[in-house]
């Protein structure tokens, strides 16, 4: 296994830069607990104040080679951003996934902010 244990709980998402409103690649791992069915998807919620690009959209690339290929969607409710995962095959249990995502825009005030997948 890689760095991360396996389990829920050992969620790493790291923007390449904490600068206020900037539009860095943002890297989120993790390992999957379930196996997810083809058309099922992962969300990943993004703290208050950052948003997605309103022109661009999200971009979203695996960066590990056990991820099934997947369309990034970007969603909204109750003013807070998500990505959804969609996944155009199965993904088994047990799984490490390394993504990178453009796009997300970072909070524009500062402070301490969490990020749940």
């Amino acid at each position: 296994r890689q760095a991360l244990p396996a389990g829920p709980g050992a969620v790493t998402v790291a923007p390449h830069t904490n600068q206020a409103g900037t539009l860095p690649l943002f890297a989120v791992s993790f390992w999957t607990v379930n196996s997810v069915p083809s058309g099922g998807s992962i969300r990943i919620k993004l703290p208050p104040g950052f948003a997605i690009n309103a022109t661009a959209g999200v971009t979203c690339e695996a960066s590990s080679a056990f991820v099934p290929s997947f369309t990034a969607v970007p969603e909204q409710a109750g003013g807070k951003w998500h990505i959804r995962l969609v996944l155009s095959e199965a993904m088994k249990a047990s799984v490490s996934v390394a993504i990178e995502c453009a796009g997300v825009r970072v909070a524009r005030t500062a402070g301490s902010y969490s990020y749940f997948v």
